[in-house]
């Protein structure tokens, strides 16, 4: 029976203990988003978590609309495209500091996104194309798991100083839109050539490209 559940709900198992681990993170850092109270930090943490869940589902029923196909359960694009608009909403209404809110939820969506890998490691699933005739393949996820642990390295530093206040989140995008869009070159998708997450990268990239220009302005202007 237990096996049988893990078989069934491993992904979204995956996904909560990687997002429970991104608690300490909002404690830690909850000055910057304005939170002042222990329930403040709590009700956060369920919004950052509702939220990450939600959009990674609705944009993987958004693709699989899109191209006809069942792209599966969860997609990591919902994360960046869909989520700050919900968090900006939720910002507005709690009274937060919208700029501190995306900042921290940068950093507390890495152990969830790197689990989620660990999760395609278990199954076999989103494999790298075969490496020549070595009978490997390509670490393509494993590389993006590397890349989860280097942005979680650099986004903890840059909070820890308080240096680039609204930018991180921007920045974020913009490193996944590039690191994807050359990662996805060597994923196995059954087809060759230009692939709708090409697209998503391309798309993830300019907005954090446009957001990171945005607030830079502002900041420069203060």
């Amino acid at each position: 029976m237990l096996e049988l559940f893990f078989d069934n709900y491993s992904l979204y198992i995956f996904v909560i203990a990687g997002l429970l681990a991104g608690v300490p993170a909002v404690w830690i850092h909850r000055d910057r988003a304005g939170v002042r109270s222990v329930w403040g930090v709590v009700l956060l943490c369920v919004i950052y978590s509702v939220s990450s869940v939600l959009c990674a589902m609705l944009f993987a029923k958004l693709e699989g609309w899109i191209s006809g196909v069942d792209g599966g359960n969860i997609s990591t694009y919902g994360i960046y495209l869909i989520g700050p608009f919900i968090l900006l909403l939720a910002s507005v209404l709690l009274r937060l500091r919208p700029a501190g809110v995306m900042d921290i939820f940068a950093l507390y969506a890495m152990p969830s996104l790197f689990l989620m890998r660990c999760h395609c490691l278990v199954w076999g699933c989103c494999s790298g194309l075969p490496f020549f005739d070595t009978g490997l393949r390509w670490p393509t996820r494993e590389s993006e798991m590397i890349f989860y642990v280097l942005m979680f390295i650099m986004l903890w530093k840059k909070l820890r100083k308080n240096e680039m206040p609204g930018q991180l989140f921007p920045l974020l995008m913009i490193s996944y839109g590039c690191f994807r869009f050359v990662n996805q070159w060597f994923r196995d998708t059954g087809s060759t050539g230009f692939h709708m997450s090409h697209g998503w990268s391309v798309l993830c990239a300019l907005i954090g490209l446009a957001l990171f220009l945005r607030v830079r302005a502002q900041a420069k202007k203060k």
